[in-house]
C-alpha cells in the first residue's frame, strides 16, 4: 500500500529549534512551523528567483557568510572528501585548473595554459610565475608532484587516493607493486612546467585537477607541523583566501590572501563559514540577516512551500543522488534478496511529495546526464515483490528478522526521510527498524569503520561523467564503506577506464550500473535538486551542477 504523504508528515512531526548563541557578531550552532499555502506557479529554476519579501542583510558589503552542514572533518586537501570540506578547501587552495563561474569549461588556475598530445594521455601544464603561497613563496611544479605522491602513500589514508589512479603508474605505487615515486607519470620539467602522463584517456581529467585531492599542499608546513598543519596558526595555502580563525562548532573565518596571483580581482575581503546542523536554525539565521547563502545546509522540508514565494529562494539542478547504503558484513544484509526486498518496499514518490524540494524519484544510481542512458532497474515500489523476496530470504512476513538500525547525520530532513522509510518497512514487510543520528564527523567515522547496519548517504558528482558515481563501489575504494566486493563489477569499471571509444565506454558503465542495482549495497531514493536561499545583493553566483561557487567570483551590490 502506498503511504499518504500527509499521514507521513503528521507522523514525523517537527523538531524544536536549538538556541542561538550570539557572540561578537557571529552565531554558532550545532548540525520545522506549519506551512502556509504555496504561491501558484512553477518553482524557481536555473538560478531565477521567485517572488516575495525578505529582511536586510547584516553581513557587510565586503563580507560573505554561508553555512555548511557540520564541522569539517579536515581541511587537508589530500584527505578531504565531503561537501562540507570541499566548500572550505576550494577557497584556501587552488589547483592547476579551477571551476568556472557557473557551468562551463574549466578555467586556468595555477596553470595559465596547457597542451594535450595527440595520444590523448599526455598533458603539459605551464604554471603562472606569479602564483604564490600565502607566505609569499612561489608555487612550483614540484609542489604538485610532491602533493600527489603524498596522496598515494597509504599511510595518509586518503579516501580519494584512487582518484589519482588516472595517473600512469599511480596505482602500482599505491598498492606496493612499485616503490619509486618516479615511476608515476608526473614529471617536473622545470619550476613552472609540469608534464603529466595518464594511465588511460580521461576526458574529465581537467575537472579532476580542480578537486581538492589534486590541489597542492605546502611541503615544509606539512613536514614541520604534521597533523596540526591545517590549524590557523600554521596553515599555508595558495588560494584566494587564508584561514585566520577556526572555532570548532562555531565558525571558520577567512580573509583575502594578499599573495594570491589574482587578489586584485577578489572583491570579498572576509568570509565566515558557520557549521549548522539544524535546517530551521539555518533559515532563522538567514532571515535575521546573519547569512548570505544557505550553503550546504538543506532547507527544511516543511517550509519549502512558503520559502518558494520569496525573491531570495532559488532551485537549481544538482548532480547527485540520495541513497541508503547497506553494510553487507551484517548476516541479514549479506543476502542480496534482503537488500532488494528493502529497496522495493520503499515508496519514493511519497518521500518526494513530502520533501517538496524539486528532487526526482531515483530507482537508478547515476543521475541523468547528457550522453548517458541510465541502466535498467527493477527497484521501483512493489510491495508484493518485496514481501516475496523477504520470504525467500527466510523471513516470511518479517518473522525472525533482526532489528536493524538506520544511521543518519543530524539534520531534520534526514530524520524525516528515515522515519518515513522506517514506517514503510514496518507496514510492507512487518519488520521493526531503529533510528540513530550522529554529528557529521562521528557519522563519517562510523561509515568508515563499518560501525553501522544501514546508513543514510548522499553522493555529489566530482566531475561530469558516470564514472564519478560508479568507481566508488570498486573493491577497496575509500568511499565504498559497505564491505561489498564484486569481481565482475571491478572488471567492468577497469574495462571502461581503458576503453578509448566514447560510446563503448558508456555502454560498459551502463552494464556496471545495472550490476550495482541488481546485487550491490545501495538503495537509491532520489536524485537531487538544489533549493537554497541567497542574499539578493550577491552577484557573481550562477547555477552549477556540482553546487560549486568559489567566493573569488562573488560581489555584492550596495
Amino acid at each position: 500500500m502506498r503511504l499518504a504523504p500527509a499521514a507521513l508528515l503528521a507522523s514525523v512531526g517537527s523538531s524544536a529549534c536549538v538556541a542561538l548563541l550570539l557572540a561578537a557578531g557571529l552565531i554558532g550552532c550545532s548540525k520545522s512551523t506549519p506551512e502556509q499555502p504555496a504561491a501558484k506557479g512553477p518553482a524557481a529554476t536555473g538560478g531565477k528567483a521567485a517572488g516575495g519579501g525578505e529582511g536586510r542583510s547584516k553581513t557587510g558589503a565586503d563580507a560573505f557568510v554561508f553555512a555548511i552542514q557540520g564541522e569539517p572533518e579536515t581541511l587537508d586537501p589530500g584527505r578531504s572528501h565531503g561537501v562540507n570540506e570541499t566548500k572550505v578547501v576550494q577557497n584556501l587552495f587552488e589547483g592547476l585548473t579551477e571551476y568556472p563561474l557557473g557551468n562551463g569549461e574549466m578555467v586556468p588556475g595555477v596553470a595559465e595554459r596547457w597542451t594535450l598530445d595527440p595520444d590523448g594521455r599526455t598533458y603539459t601544464f605551464h604554471l603562472r610565475k606569479d602564483a604564490k603561497w600565502s607566505n609569499g613563496e612561489p608555487v612550483t611544479a614540484e609542489d604538485f608532484r610532491w602533493s600527489w605522491v603524498r596522496v598515494l602513500n597509504p599511510k595518509l589514508a586518503s579516501p580519494y587516493a584512487d582518484m589519482l589512479f588516472v595517473l600512469d603508474g599511480a596505482r602500482d605505487l599505491y598498492e606496493g607493486r612499485a616503490t619509486d615515486p618516479a615511476t608515476v607519470g608526473v614529471e617536473v620539467v622545470d619550476p613552472h612546467t609540469l608534464k603529466v602522463r595518464l594511465a588511460y584517456v580521461a576526458p574529465y581529467f581537467l575537472e579532476l585537477l580542480a578537486y581538492p585531492t589534486f590541489r597542492p599542499v605546502h611541503r615544509a608546513t606539512v613536514e614541520q607541523h604534521g597533523d596540526r598543519w591545517t590549524r590557523p596558526a600554521n596553515i599555508v595555502g595558495n588560494g584566494p583566501y587564508r584561514l585566520v580563525e577556526w572555532s570548532p562548532q562555531q565558525h571558520l573565518k577567512l580573509v583575502k590572501n594578499k599573495h594570491y596571483w589574482d587578489t586584485d580581482e577578489v572583491a570579498i575581503a572576509r568570509v565566515t563559514i558557520l557549521p549548522i546542523e539544524e535546517n530551521t536554525t539555518m533559515v532563522n539565521l538567514f532571515e535575521s540577516g546573519e547569512l548570505d547563502w544557505s550553503g550546504a545546509v538543506d532547507l527544511p522540508a516543511i517550509k519549502i512551500k512558503q520559502l518558494r514565494r520569496r525573491k531570495d529562494y532559488h532551485e537549481d539542478p544538482y548532480h547527485g543522488v540520495y541513497f541508503y547504503r547497506f553494510n553487507v558484513q551484517h548476516p541479514a544484509l549479506k543476502d542480496v534478496k534482503v537488500r532488494r526486498a528493502l529497496a522495493k518496499a520503499v515508496d519514493r514518490e511519497a518521500i518526494i511529495e513530502v520533501l517538496k524540494s524539486g528532487h526526482r524519484v531515483a530507482t537508478t544510481y547515476v543521475p541523468p546526464m547528457p550522453g548517458y542512458t541510465p541502466a535498467d532497474s527493477d527497484l521501483a515500489f512493489d510491495p508484493d515483490a518485496a514481501r516475496k523476496l523477504l520470504a525467500e530470504a527466510g523471513y516470511p512476513e518479517g518473522r525472525g528478522f533482526p532489528r536493524l538500525t538506520v544511521l543518519y547525520n543530524t539534520q531534520e530532513n534526514h530524520k524525516r526521510v528515515a522515519e518515513m522509510v522506517q514506517q514503510m518497512w514496518a507496514r510492507t514487510l512487518g519488520i521493526e527498524i531503529s533510528l540513530q543520528n550522529q554529528e557529521w564527523k562521528v557519522y563519517l567515522n562510523s561509515q568508515k569503520q563499518l560501525a553501522y547496519e544501514i546508513s543514510r548517504s548522499g553522493w555529489i558528482g566530482d566531475y561530469h561523467d558516470p564514472s564519478t558515481f560508479l568507481s566508488m563501489w570498486t573493491t577497496g575504494n575509500g568511499n565504498n564503506n559497505t564491505g561489498w566486493s564484486d569481481r565482475e563489477y571491478d572488471g567492468l569499471i577497469s574495462k571502461a577506464n581503458h576503453e578509448a571509444d566514447a560510446a563503448a565506454r558508456l555502454d560498459i558503465l551502463r552494464r556496471a550500473e545495472a550490476l550495482l542495482l541488481s546485487r550491490g549495497p545501495v538503495m537509491p531514493l532520489y536524485h537531487y535538486a538544489r533549493p537554497y536561499l541567497l542574499n539578493p545583493a550577491v552577484k557573481g553566483f550562477e547555477p552549477h551542477l556540482l553546487d560549486l561557487h568559489p567566493v573569488k567570483y562573488i560581489r555584492k551590490s550596495p
